[in-house]
């Protein structure tokens, strides 16, 4: 009710206003120049000052009425965007339910990390979604980098090859699902490496993007994740050809290669 009470009053202030404006003006232009007269209505005067009453009237209700329609368009926008700011608001990286997602894929799934932790967690959904002919590309460290020394010293882990060898656990689990699917959807499952210093976790799935910044010394997963619809926001694009670039420029892992297990 409320929105039709809006179109009405919109539609009033674009044609009715300016008509019957016009057409006062136009009637008091036609008195002052004695082109017409309506004695009944009382001398010239009277009538003059009638109609710059209803000129005036006429004005302030368009200020009014307009100012108001102002007020309610600025309104929704800050509506607006503070639901964006609340959409794009950080989440705890387990909040995301990361394995619903993956398994609700409609048809692309890119991932960025260093490794894929607790590969196991995501096995059932993953095999769901490459069943249903859904892309999914896994983008990790390249475990002879040497980046991944660097990693290992700023996460202070026990072992100096303890990232390296996540990698290639990493490797190794998701070969052995490729391995079980059926051979449809094995060519659905793709694994690049890339040798860039990590500088965050992406996760594309269908228009929405997860993404963390690497901290250092800290886990990403327990760092704040971001949600972003592609619909919503440009970053995406940009995030993309970050991606993108690291893909093209990648190794690719051709089932269980033993230099990369």
């Amino acid at each position: 009710m409320v929105k039709r009470s809006n179109i009405i009053t919109s539609i009033f202030l674009k044609l009715g206003i300016p008509i019957i404006g016009i057409s006062t003006i136009l009637i008091l232009v036609l008195l002052q120049m004695n082109l017409i007269v309506v004695p009944e209505l009382g001398n010239k005067a009277e009538v003059v000052s009638v109609f710059s009453i209803l000129l005036g009237s006429l004005i302030a209700i368009f200020v009014f009425r307009y100012s108001k329609l102002l007020s309610q368009k600025t309104n929704r926008q800050r509506s607006q965007i503070q639901e964006n700011l609340e959409d794009n608001s950080p989440v705890n990286f387990i909040e995301l339910n990361l394995a619903q997602k993956i398994r609700n894929a409609k048809s692309e799934i890119k991932i960025l990390q260093i490794w894929l932790p607790d590969v196991y967690r995501y096995e059932q959904a993953l095999r769901t979604t490459l069943n249903n002919d859904v892309k999914v590309q896994f983008l990790f460290l390249n475990p002879h980098s040497e980046q991944t020394g660097r990693v290992n010293e700023d996460m202070n882990f026990n072992y100096k090859d303890e990232v390296e060898r996540s990698i290639k656990n990493s490797i190794f689990e998701l070969n052995k699902l490729m391995e079980r699917l059926p051979k449809s959807a094995k060519n659905n499952l793709h694994i690049g490496l890339y040798d860039s210093i990590p500088s965050m976790s992406m996760y594309f799935i269908d228009s929405e993007l997860f993404f963390s910044p690497y901290v250092s010394g800290e886990k990403s997963q327990i760092n704040p994740t971001i949600q972003i619809n592609e619909n919503q926001h440009s970053l995406v694009v940009k995030m993309q050809e970050h991606y993108n670039r690291l893909w093209v420029h990648s190794t690719f892992v051709q089932g269980n290669e033993e230099s990369f297990l």
